[in-house]
């Protein structure tokens, strides 16, 4: 062996060093999986802890109810007998603690029940895709099971407004009136402009995020969703932030966002009648810097009027200054959907 041969050239040095990368990127990769993996299994031992926690510190307020191998959360509260019966849908991914300022004011007055869909809150999940057909039923099953007497008035918020819509037309003879309250519209997210569309785009990015981050515990230490608190009744308010923060609560809502279109398509083109209905519409951006989500607001104001076609006796009412979470988490504000209710309720039975 000669000792020329022995002498490492500058051109050996990149050959080896071009050789090793798949390597380092393997073991980059693969350190990085076993970080991700041992966050994972901490952030669920913590969640399960915390869940295990909250579950004693905020006891369910009402009673599960079997409707056919999994179990629906209702809290009724008021007189029976009194009639006609609210029942709140609360909007997406959302428990029905969100109705405690509208539920506590009705009660005074009437029957009112709140409740959890399927994979929400205080409810059992369900096998199988969101259905707003297999929704509606569970509800109608579970009212039945506790009781509870017809008719109703169904008050929806949000995407509970499109379930609130789809129980009246599928029950019409036990549906007294209905009050949708910032409600979705099943064409919000048709033909939307490019930018509005990012926005949207956005937010199905967040949600996604969201069910990542309540995974690895990320949640336990800072939960956007509390924001959405303020101005709720006290154990409301801690009962939600619990809530926001499970994997569950991430996954409920991603399952309602990805199922929008399902859902909408349950309330669309039914119309009711002479059904007495009552729209009211915040008129308050929750971003009102932001050009788009203002434009987003504008549109849905839009669309909030031609629910106005849903019925010979609709109205609408817009509630000033409110946002579209405030509009129940506000006293003031939820004094106001609960005035409407009541009033409806009057017009029930007066006529």
């Amino acid at each position: 062996m000669s000792a020329q041969s022995l002498v490492r050239t500058p051109r050996d040095g990149m050959e080896r060093r071009r050789r090793s990368w798949p390597r380092r990127i393997l073991r980059a990769a693969t350190g990085l999986v076993l970080v991700l993996g041992l966050l994972a299994v901490l952030g669920a031992g913590a969640q399960a802890l915390v869940q295990h926690r909250n579950a004693s510190e905020h006891p369910a307020p009402g009673r599960l109810v079997d409707v056919g191998g999994h179990r629906l959360h209702l809290h009724a509260e008021g007189p029976r007998g009194t009639g006609p019966t609210v029942v709140l849908e609360a909007g997406m991914g959302t428990p029905s603690t969100a109705w405690a300022w509208v539920q506590g004011m009705v009660a005074d007055d009437v029957r009112v029940i709140s409740y959890d869909r399927a994979g929400i809150g205080r409810s059992d999940d369900r096998d199988g895709p969101v259905d707003p057909a297999a929704e509606v039923r569970d509800l109608r099953t579970a009212l039945d099971a506790i009781g509870e007497e017809g008719p109703y008035v169904l008050v929806g918020h949000s995407l509970g407004g499109l379930f609130a819509r789809t129980f009246a037309a599928t029950y019409p003879e036990d549906t007294a009136g209905v009050v949708l309250v910032d409600p979705s519209h099943e064409d919000q997210y048709t033909d939307l402009p490019p930018e509005l569309q990012a926005t949207v785009d956005s937010a199905s990015t967040g949600v996604l995020l969201m069910k990542v981050a309540s995974w690895l515990g990320v949640t336990l230490l800072y939960n956007p969703a509390e924001a959405l608190t303020v101005g709720m009744p006290e154990e409301a308010a801690a009962s939600y932030a619990a809530w926001s923060a499970s994997p569950r609560a991430a996954s409920a809502m991603a399952a309602e966002f990805e199922a929008f279109d399902v859902i909408a398509d349950g309330a669309r083109d039914r119309i009711l009648g002479d059904l007495p209905v009552r729209i009211l519409s915040a008129d308050t951006s929750d971003a009102s810097d932001d050009p788009s989500q203002t434009a987003l607001l504008e549109r849905q104001l839009v669309l909030h009027e031609k629910l106005t076609g849903l019925s010979s006796d609709a109205r609408r009412t817009v509630v000033h200054g409110a946002t579209h979470f405030t509009v129940l988490t506000d006293r003031d504000h939820a004094a106001t959907v609960a005035a409407t209710v009541l009033d409806l309720i009057r017009e029930v039975r007066g006529s």
